[in-house]
């Protein structure tokens, strides 16, 4: 007797096959309802998270997301367990959680905000991060810093230095890319990142010398649009705005500042 054999009693099943009954409707041995087939003469109990398995199915009957590792059921890759009987997926900020490993499968800085608490609540960045585009919680940095693709804060003259000084490289990727500076710097010809305040200060800081070109510096030739044009043409950082002292050389950048 096997399962699928022909039947009129589940006795005559049980006798042969454990966890097993006669369906009446096809008139054939089969596994009672929430067990798994093994092999022909096989029915298999269903399993929780921890408690022996033989097959993925044997979990899955139980736990959603759930397989059998090594003989143990446990949750797939990217779910974590939730008791004994549930396998939490990922779960991205502004999303609903049930506890703060599951917002940390998304990201490692996000944390379960409870509406009611250890209950439930949503995944939220902590006080000082921004959620950026990419949907990643990341620390924010200073002004006048840049900041790696993994939260590092660096000097923003790293970028572009042809050293690698963020831990995932992203100082120098964008030298290759094309990516451009942010809104707050000054951008060498050759990809380089700076403070905006190097731009026309005398000092030569990009390693190709285009932060102090003449024609950009002394005749105004394509200033930043992030830069400063005085009056009679001569392109400048807008550091040197209302600072007291005359860096045009027509007093232009100290005329309309007021004394608070």
């Amino acid at each position: 007797m096997f399962l699928g054999s022909s039947c009129k009693s589940s006795f005559v099943c049980l006798l042969f096959i454990s966890n097993s009954f006669c369906d009446s409707d096809n008139g054939i041995c089969s596994c009672r309802p929430y067990h798994v087939q093994y092999n022909d003469s096989t029915c298999l109990p269903p399993s929780l998270l921890g408690f022996g398995c033989a097959v993925d199915d044997q979990c899955r009957e139980k736990v959603k997301n759930s397989q059998c590792i090594s003989g143990l059921c446990g949750c797939r890759p990217n779910f974590i367990p939730l008791r004994r009987d549930k396998c939490l997926p990922v779960a991205k900020v502004g999303e609903y959680c049930l506890n703060h490993e599951q917002c940390r499968l998304s990201d490692k800085y996000s944390h379960c905000d409870w509406i009611i608490p250890n209950i439930y609540g949503k995944c939220r960045c902590p006080l000082g991060y921004l959620y950026r585009d990419d949907e990643r919680c990341l620390p924010q940095c200073p002004l006048q810093t840049f900041q790696c693709n993994d939260g590092t804060c660096l000097s923003r003259s790293a970028v572009c230095n042809g050293k690698w000084e963020c831990p995932d490289g992203s100082d120098e990727a964008r030298c290759y890319k094309g990516i451009s500076c942010d809104k707050h710097s000054f951008q060498c010809a050759n990809g380089q990142c700076f403070p905006q305040f190097v731009l026309c200060n005398a000092v030569t800081d990009c390693l190709d010398g285009s932060d102090e070109f003449e024609a950009m510096c002394a005749k105004g030739e394509k200033c930043p649009s992030n830069g400063y044009q005085c009056n009679n043409g001569q392109c400048r950082s807008t550091a040197i705005l209302c600072s007291g002292l005359d860096g045009c050389g027509d007093n232009s950048d100290e005329e309309r500042c007021e004394v608070c």
